[in-house]
């Protein structure tokens, strides 16, 4: 089952190292910034229970430029989508409210609204240069009706249990429910299709 996945921030939030840390297990350098130009985007494939039955997902998870040229993301890039990481810089206040105000664009359009959403405060690991408490962030995340993960792309802490939780969090929603519903429809509709052929042959 293909499942969609968007990395949503300002930039230097942490969206690109956290999805080479995930997909390449390649720890992030402290200090190091790299920018994403467009769009870019890796495949990962779990396995998942399911309704008392293993699922195959393949993880599409995607990274759009947060730079000041690709700050207003097309809306044809939240089609499909399963579910957005939210993340927030721990170390930049500011990175809170770009994110709130990336979410409402995202929000304007009504298909959207109900695309579940994990909010994910990245730099763990800089504790001492942290601007925002947990408690401001969890109330963030309660404006969404979203859980919230810390994580650290330099060490890898919270990396795994960020894409497990997401993973729940997409099983759990009606968007999943409605799509694999419509693919178990596409089977049987092929199904039978091939049956119609066969009894033609005679």
């Amino acid at each position: 089952i293909i499942t969609k996945l968007l990395l949503m921030g300002e930039s230097n939030v942490g969206k690109t190292s956290l999805l080479r840390c995930y997909c390449d297990n390649v720890l992030a350098v402290q200090g190091h910034f790299e920018a994403t130009i467009g769009v870019d985007f890796k495949i990962k494939t779990v396995q998942k229970e399911y309704d008392g039955e293993n699922i195959q997902l393949k993880l599409q998870i995607w990274d759009y430029a947060s730079s000041e040229r690709f700050a207003h993301i097309p809306q044809a890039y939240y089609r499909g989508t399963s579910g957005v990481f939210g993340l927030i810089d721990l170390t930049n206040r500011d990175s809170m409210y770009g994110l709130r105000q990336r979410i409402s664009r995202m929000r304007e359009n009504e298909q959207f609204i109900n695309i579940p959403i994990l909010i994910v405060g990245s730099k763990k690991d800089l504790s001492d240069d942290r601007q925002i408490s947990n408690e401001e962030i969890l109330q963030f995340a309660a404006q969404y009706k979203a859980q919230y993960v810390e994580i650290s792309n330099v060490t890898g802490e919270g990396v795994q249990n960020c894409f497990d939780k997401m993973i729940e969090v997409v099983l759990q929603s009606q968007n999943f429910k409605e799509k694999l519903q419509q693919g178990e429809m596409k089977k049987i509709e092929n199904r039978l299709l091939r049956d119609d052929r066969k009894k033609s042959c005679f």
